[in-house]
């Protein structure tokens, strides 16, 4: 009757929300970094939130969720790892995305997303390359954290989630967005060949 996740805190909300509604017991691990802001607001819908060292990035998390998801028996929501992640946004972002620039009689000629899990550009950014071919996709992560750049991948775990922190990973002030690792989620919508553009977003 608990469900365990890992998060920076956007998934985790929409969890202890949904945990609350259904009556189940809502576990998040969150790094130390990440604001208190919405650690605040998840304990407020009930979720016990615990925190885990900054030295252990979003890797530290991630273990952290699955070691206690092992310990206790709990159901660990893997967003980083699960198909149904980007399913979800092929499903809904995509099409609430194209339908309201169809409704605005404008056309999508650019779609600029970052990525966190990786869920979006990978759902939607399907969803939107099938039904409006012509768009350009283009895809961000701060130039302090490159990972897609360095071409280099993640070393993962058989569970398909991160085996420890990303060469290429430095802090970077945009919260929920590219941890530490690049999620599986990412990296199958990579393979895709989604992406028309790259950039970079400078600190400061």
């Amino acid at each position: 009757d608990t469900v365990v996740e890992a998060t920076s805190g956007n998934t985790g909300i929409a969890i202890a929300m949904m945990c609350a509604q259904r009556g189940y017991d809502c576990v998040i691990t969150m790094a130390e970094p990440f604001s208190v802001e919405r650690r605040k607001l998840m304990r407020m819908l009930g979720a016990k939130v615990i925190v885990t060292p900054k030295a252990g990035k979003g890797t530290g998390m991630v273990e952290k969720a699955a070691e206690l998801a092992e310990k206790h028996g709990w159901f660990l929501a893997h967003q980083f790892e699960t198909e149904s992640n980007w399913k979800f946004h092929e499903a809904t972002t995509g099409p609430e995305i194209c339908n309201d620039i169809k409704a605005a009689g404008e056309k999508l000629d650019y779609w600029v997303t970052g990525y966190g899990t990786g869920g979006t550009y990978h759902g939607a950014g399907k969803y939107i390359k099938a039904k409006s071919p012509k768009t350009k996709i283009v895809l961000a992560e701060p130039g302090a954290a490159a990972l897609i750049d360095s071409g280099i991948k993640t070393e993962r775990n058989t569970d398909g989630s991160p085996a420890g922190t990303h060469p290429a990973f430095a802090a970077h002030p945009i919260q929920g967005w590219t941890p530490d690792f690049i999620p599986l989620v990412l990296e199958q919508g990579m393979e895709l060949n989604l992406m028309d553009q790259y950039i970079q977003i400078p600190d400061g």
